[in-house]
């Protein structure tokens, strides 16, 4: 998943909507090596801290960088976060989203100059994300590792990379040129082939393509496997997913409608 999440950001104009990667867990669980991995392989990755500025993250995500977020813990409530930056990250993930602001120019006049919001995104925080990121965000839980030498590798050493990064970008660059014309064919094709629909595929369509794209290079069953995934993620959410209301109220309600039945009452009458 995070390899083709690599690839979708150096296809990016071929798309036209991208999910989110939100990894949560506690402390020491590597989230921040997480998104340095990306970022070290992504198009133009960018480790960005929660208290960068609106106006240089609007021009990064008009350059169409890929922005990851470290410690976004204020990016999930709504309440603390600056609403210009929260407009900002809300309306990345579709493509012709776009935000007008006012400059002026040499000649003194001001005029109006629409930024594009178009772009991958990664965030890593001890919570969730609000319901609205949530629903635009693939949610990945990591655990601190038991394993020794992973736990103390480290990611930025370019040197114990077992290929060379600057070659490894030159490559993905190289395949970005050579293939974005023939990506668009496999997004379509997504929207045939995907198991799940509407809302719950937007954050996997560009996954499910570049799997795809890869399987067609050489690769098997790698759609199918990414398809399987993106199944079990959306049987698996209600467990990861603990802030939206509703769901708690109808998980509530059914878990009290099986009490019922095992203590003998069908219509609830002795609760």
């Amino acid at each position: 998943m995070t390899l083709c999440y690599i690839f979708t950001t150096w296809f990016l104009e071929a798309f036209v909507v991208i999910g989110y990667l939100w990894s949560n867990g506690d402390s020491g669980a590597g989230k921040t090596n997480f998104l340095n991995m990306i970022v070290e392989l992504s198009y133009w990755g960018m480790l960005i801290l929660a208290g960068g500025s609106y106006a240089s993250l609007r021009d990064l995500a008009d350059y169409g960088a890929t922005l990851a977020f470290d410690d976004a813990e204020n990016l999930a409530d709504p309440r603390s976060l600056d609403p210009d930056k929260r407009t900002l990250l809300l309306a990345g993930n579709r493509r012709g989203n776009k935000v007008p602001l006012k400059e002026i120019g040499p000649d003194k006049i001001w005029r109006t100059r629409y930024v594009n919001t178009f772009c991958p995104r990664l965030f890593s925080a001890i919570r969730l994300p609000d319901p609205v990121l949530s629903n635009r965000s693939i949610i990945v839980p990591l655990v601190r590792t038991a394993d020794r030498t992973r736990g103390n590798a480290v990611l930025l050493d370019h040197e114990t990379w077992p290929y060379n990064r600057r070659e490894l970008i030159d490559d993905l660059w190289a395949m970005a040129l050579c293939h974005l014309r023939e990506m668009s064919q496999y997004e379509r094709q997504v929207r045939q082939r995907a198991s799940l629909s509407g809302r719950a595929l937007e954050p996997w369509r560009s996954l499910l393509a570049v799997a795809l794209f890869l399987e067609g290079k050489g690769i098997e069953g790698l759609f199918q496997r990414m398809d399987d995934l993106s199944q079990n993620y959306q049987k698996e959410r209600s467990e990861l997913d603990t802030n939206n209301l509703t769901v708690l109220v109808i998980r509530g309600l059914c878990h009290s409608f099986q009490l019922c039945h095992f203590r003998g009452d069908p219509e609830g009458m002795g609760d």
